[in-house]
């Protein structure tokens, strides 16, 4: 008895019924950054922060889980500067703060996150840096990502210190 109504809405899916169109479903099927809302900055007892990971296995995202991804973009170089020092300052400084160790990761706080297009070169070498890393964690990777995010946010060396030791 509702067809008429429902078959005229705008945010129906393969058909009426299915009322929620998922506008970014294809999104799932590219390379991505995921990311869980609420990560806890506690490195010493296991909890990276902030904590971004990839995939590229068509991985769908549930509840408090969100991801990012580009056609313009390759993100894996993104990955680099988020999970980096700086990216680490960035997350403190833009997202809201739950507990004293807590923050909320929601999107609208990491559109306004600052991130450097650097030059096609250094790009490219922290996509290589950050590709390593995903194969094996490697701590040598990781410094080389940092030395370079510092880089081209245009830190001197006692800013990168006080990042690197104070954060």
């Amino acid at each position: 008895q509702y067809w008429d109504r429902i078959s005229k809405r705008a945010d129906k899916g393969d058909t009426p019924y299915n009322l929620r169109n998922c506008a970014y479903l294809e999104d799932f099927s590219k390379p991505k950054i995921v990311y869980m809302e609420i990560q806890t900055d506690n490195t010493k007892e296991g909890y990276p922060f902030p904590c971004f990971s990839f995939d590229e296995r068509n991985s769908i995202a549930l509840n408090t889980a969100y991801i990012m991804c580009s056609d313009t973009v390759d993100v894996r170089y993104i990955l680099g500067i988020l999970n980096s020092s700086v990216g680490r300052m960035i997350a403190r400084l833009y997202v809201t703060q739950l507990q004293e160790r807590q923050f909320r990761m929601l999107a609208q706080y990491l559109v306004k996150f600052p991130i450097v297009k650097g030059p096609v070169d250094v790009q490219n070498e922290i996509i290589e840096c950050v590709q390593e890393n995903l194969v094996q964690k490697n701590k040598e990777q990781e410094d080389r990502i940092n030395n370079m995010v510092y880089q081209l946010y245009g830190f001197d060396n006692m800013e990168a210190d006080y990042i690197k030791n104070i954060l």
